[in-house]
């Protein structure tokens, strides 16, 4: 089963109606991004790695125990108003059981400068990828940021 949904998931067509959910600017999702993506499939090893990510892999340290242990590091996270995989915020109903309670949530975006003062969280009109769906606006936020929190030379 596991091979033929590779199969299925990894044509162009369906990598670029993928892509169109997670760009705000549909001029992006180009030829050439799709082919970026589709190319790496044709390796041998790509249906083994694509199905573990999917199911066993590890998914790393929760974005809490992260951001604690890069205290004092100057971070800045450019975030996607509108990005349909990781939303900011999650936008469930506090006495829904399965949000696990005020400040744990399934997308807590909102919540990293609270957990790690030294990180600055920007929020953009673009959705998954805003370095790649508006790279002129994060390219700018990114400079502000750099010059205001480099040391002096």
């Amino acid at each position: 089963v596991g091979p033929s949904f590779f199969e299925r998931f990894r044509t162009p067509e369906n990598i670029k109606q993928v892509l169109e959910q997670v760009y705000e600017n549909p001029e992006r999702v180009d030829d050439e991004l799709v082919s970026s993506i589709f190319l790496p499939s044709n390796d041998p090893n790509a249906c083994a790695i694509f199905l573990y990510i999917l199911g066993k892999a590890d998914p790393g340290p929760n974005p809490r125990t992260l951001l604690a242990d890069l205290e004092g590091l100057p971070m800045i996270a450019i975030w996607g108003k509108r990005d349909p995989w990781t939303p900011l915020s999650d936008t469930a109903d506090e006495d829904d059981p399965s949000n696990p309670g005020p400040g744990i949530t399934k997308y807590p975006g909102k919540m990293f400068p609270s957990w790690c003062s030294s990180l600055t969280l920007e929020v953009v009109k673009a959705k998954h990828c805003p370095f790649d769906d508006d790279p002129e606006t994060v390219n700018s936020i990114t400079t502000k940021w750099l010059l205001t929190t480099a040391p002096p030379r």
